[in-house]
């Protein structure tokens, strides 16, 4: 399989892409409603498609798909503390990827759960239910990830 049809790479190329193009704090709209300043941009799990994670300005975490959003103009000061929480908890994937659970953000209404892999540094985005069905164990013994915001 070539680099161009491997959809993990096409979805991480995509995620440069964005990452080169938006700024921590810019101002996301989906046609002419705010829906809130970036954070920084994960890979959903099941669709591998970039995700935009914001803070909305009800101080709410979510998240959208980055192709529905559009970067204004507009730059926001955003709480520096999201992720200084000491729910910070690792957690062993059934497959061997060791990965640091950051944050809990909504998605129309449902739940994601935001986690960061120890190997490259990768934002993922998975249902909560997914997270916690038992394909992922917590792991007490290694030490979590030190989040900032993602760029």
């Amino acid at each position: 399989m070539s680099h161009s049809e491997d959809p993990f790479r096409v979805a991480c190329d995509a995620l440069a892409s964005l990452r080169a193009s938006t700024k921590v704090g810019q101002v996301l709209a989906q046609g002419q409603a705010e829906v809130g300043a970036l954070l920084g941009f994960a890979i959903d799990s099941e669709t591998l498609q970039p995700q935009a994670l914001m803070e909305a300005r009800d101080l709410q975490l979510r998240a959208s798909p980055a192709v529905e959003l559009e970067a204004t103009d507009a730059v926001r000061s955003i709480g520096q503390d999201i992720f200084a929480s000491s729910d910070l908890t690792v957690f062993k994937h059934r497959k061997g990827g060791v990965y640091t659970r950051a944050a809990t953000f909504m998605r129309r209404g449902d739940p994601l759960v935001l986690y960061i892999c120890h190997k490259d540094g990768l934002w993922w985005l998975r249902p909560e239910d997914m997270f916690y069905d038992g394909r992922f164990t917590k792991q007490d013994h290694i030490t979590p990830l030190s989040i900032g915001l993602d760029q």
